[in-house]
């Protein structure tokens, strides 16, 4: 009876992360068409390539933050240290797999080339979750605020300050997680005291949060770029508009990066705002930029000998 729950549950996963992105697919597709001469209208080729051009360039930059962390993470649950330069190899020729039908190839992709460069199991388990939980906790603490953030730009400050209470916690959190949870007890956690996690997560999820405030840039560089109403949208919302849709493209299992989920979010974001046309070319932009900076990575990790 318990197999059988199990399978059913299986097949819903399964289903949900196949069918759910194709609809996201279908809308995003389905709004460009409505509008498609109005976006030719709207296009300036030549802003638009200088706008893709810096920001991929930043974008692949911001990605470096994300690397630190990681080798940071990497070096946390390890006796021996690992340099930048073998970090930025494994994680820039396997970031690109999460392109592939799925969104999470990326992940057993980077723990096999790990352990061929060398890295042990449990350290990069240990990253791969520890990673997951920064990542989550900082697109979280951004998304909502922007949530709370009206056009009036009022924000329940009691909120705010219950999230980062949680953040304060987490490290306890996770010590209590950790050592009850089977599956878990298999990453051996530091030897650390809960002051000293607190710490170093503490410096780790900050750099995490320093990447989407550094992408919600990105995305203001764009919106200024495509959006002759770009004035009009709050300043909270753009800064959030990124995160809110990466978390949804990341927790929404199967589209290819999140492919047609974060649009279609970003879409229903920024169109009472700027119009469908313009929220649509933004996101079109927004994607073109982050391919094209994961793809910059990809050729740098390439060329390390």
């Amino acid at each position: 009876m318990e197999l059988q729950s199990k399978k059913k549950t299986s097949l819903i996963i399964q289903l949900f992360s196949i069918f759910l992105p194709i609809i996201a697919l279908v809308f995003v597709i389905d709004k460009i068409w409505s509008v498609r001469y109005q976006i030719l209208n709207n296009l300036d080729i030549k802003q638009t390539f200088f706008i893709v051009l810096g920001g991929s360039m930043l974008y692949a930059i911001d990605n470096l933050f994300i690397i630190f962390a990681w080798r940071q993470l990497i070096n946390w649950f390890s006796e021996s240290k690992t340099n930048f330069r073998i970090a930025l190899k494994v994680y820039g020729l396997t970031q690109i797999t999460k392109y592939i039908p799925g969104n999470v190839f990326h992940l057993p992709s980077r723990h096999l080339m790990g352990r061929q460069v060398g890295l042990k199991h449990t350290p990069l388990l240990g990253a791969a979750v520890f990673e997951i939980i920064g990542l989550l906790v900082a697109s979280g603490l951004i998304s909502s605020l922007g949530f709370l953030i009206r056009k009036n730009q009022v924000v329940q400050s009691e909120m705010i300050f219950a999230f980062l209470f949680l953040i304060m916690l987490s490290p306890l959190v996770l010590e209590l997680v950790f050592s009850r949870v089977p599956i878990l007890k298999k990453i051996n956690l530091p030897q650390k005291s809960i002051i000293e996690m607190y710490r170093f997560l503490a410096r780790n999820w900050f750099v995490y949060l320093f990447f989407f405030l550094v992408a919600a840039v990105t995305l203001w560089i764009i919106i200024f770029g495509v959006s002759a109403s770009w004035s009009v949208i709050p300043l909270g919302i753009i800064f959030s508009a990124y995160a809110i849709s990466w978390l949804a493209g990341t927790i929404i299992p199967g589209a290819p990066a999140g492919a047609g989920v974060r649009e279609a979010v970003l879409i229903l974001m920024l169109s009472g705002f700027v119009g469908e046309a313009d929220s649509i070319l933004i996101a079109l932009v927004l994607r073109t930029v982050t391919v094209l900076g994961d793809a910059y990575i990809y050729l740098i990790a390439q060329a390390i000998r």
